[in-house]
C-alpha cells in the first residue's frame, strides 16, 4: 500500500546483491500498471521521460503498482525539483535520472531527493508517501532516506568517458545503461552488434567491475538475448521491454495467427 515502508525494499534487495527484473510503464493507465505488476515483475519503471504524464496520472500509476503489491521506480523527465517532489510525495520507491553525463549534477540530484541533513528535500506530511500522516514516526525522515533507490542513466559516449568519476558518489545506488539512446549517440542507431556499440558496453561493465561496483549496474534489453547479455555481464537491475511493446507484439502475433476470409 502506498506510504508503507516495506521490510524488503528495492534498495535493500540490491544491497543484498539480488538481481531485479523490471519493465517500463509507458501507457498512462493504472490498469496497465496493475496488470504488469500481476505479471510478476520485481518492480516497474514509470517513464516520464518519453511519456506525457501529469502529476495526477503519475500518482495514480504509483498507487496502482503499490496496491497490486509491487514496487516502482520513476524515470524522471530531467533534473527538475517539481517532478522529483511529485514522484516522491506520491510514494515512488526510487528515481532514475536520464542522460547523466557530469559529476556536478549528481550532488544536485541527491540534494533534491533526500531529507536533511543528507539533502534538501521538502516535507509534506499529508501525502501518499506518508500514508497521509499514518506512517509518520520519530525517525520517518531517516527511514525515507535510507529506503530510497537513486539511479542514473548512462547513455552517451560522454557519460562513458566520465564514468569513473561518476562512480565516486556512494549514494547513487545504480548506474543504468540505456542501450537505445547510447546506440543513437554513437552514430549506430539500433545497430546493437556494431563494433562501436559492443565496445561501449564493454567499457561500461569493465569500468564498474574494476571499481568493485558491478553490483550497482543495470541495463535495458528489449530482447531476450540482450537481457541475457546484461545478466552475463553482471547487471543486477534488468529492465525488459514495456507494457506498450508487449501489447503491440502480442497483438501482432494474434492478428497474424488468425486469418479472416473476405465476406465477398
Amino acid at each position: 500500500m502506498t506510504g508503507a515502508l516495506p521490510t524488503r525494499h528495492l534498495r535493500d534487495r540490491l544491497k543484498a546483491d539480488e538481481r531485479i527484473l523490471s519493465s517500463f510503464l509507458t501507457l498512462r493507465d493504472p490498469a496497465s500498471a496493475a496488470l504488469m505488476t500481476a505479471a510478476g515483475f520485481d518492480c516497474l519503471v514509470i517513464d516520464l521521460e518519453h511519456t506525457r504524464h501529469h502529476p495526477e496520472s503519475l500518482e495514480k500509476m504509483i498507487t496502482a503498482v503499490h496496491q497490486a503489491g509491487g514496487g516502482c521506480v520513476v524515470r524522471l523527465p530531467g533534473l527538475y525539483r517539481e517532478w522529483i517532489n511529485w514522484a516522491l510525495d506520491s510514494g515512488a520507491d526510487g528515481l532514475l535520472l536520464p542522460m547523466l553525463e557530469e559529476e556536478k549534477y549528481l550532488q544536485k540530484f541527491i540534494e533534491l531527493c533526500l531529507y536533511p541533513p543528507q539533502g534538501k528535500r521538502g516535507y509534506s506530511g499529508l501525502s501518499p508517501a506518508t500514508g497521509y500522516g499514518k506512517t509518520k514516526t520519530e525517525n520517518y525522515w531517516q527511514k525515507a532516506n535510507d529506503r530510497l533507490l537513486l539511479c542514473v542513466q548512462i547513455e552517451t559516449a560522454r557519460a562513458l568517458e566520465n564514468l569513473a568519476g561518476l562512480l565516486n558518489q556512494d549514494r547513487i545506488d545504480l548506474y543504468f545503461l540505456g542501450t537505445g539512446d547510447l546506440s543513437v549517440d554513437l552514430g549506430t542507431p539500433g545497430q546493437y552488434e556494431s563494433p562501436a556499440f559492443l565496445q561501449a558496453i564493454d567499457t561500461f561493465f569493465s569500468c564498474l567491475q574494476s571499481r568493485g561496483s558491478i553490483a550497482r549496474s543495470g541495463m535495458y534489453g528489449s530482447t531476450k538475448s540482450r537481457l541475457k547479455e546484461g545478466q552475463n555481464r553482471g547487471a543486477r537491475f534488468l529492465v525488459h521491454g514495456s507494457d506498450s511493446l508487449f501489447l503491440l507484439n502480442q497483438a501482432r502475433q494474434e492478428r497474424q495467427a488468425h486469418s479472416v476470409e473476405s465476406a465477398g
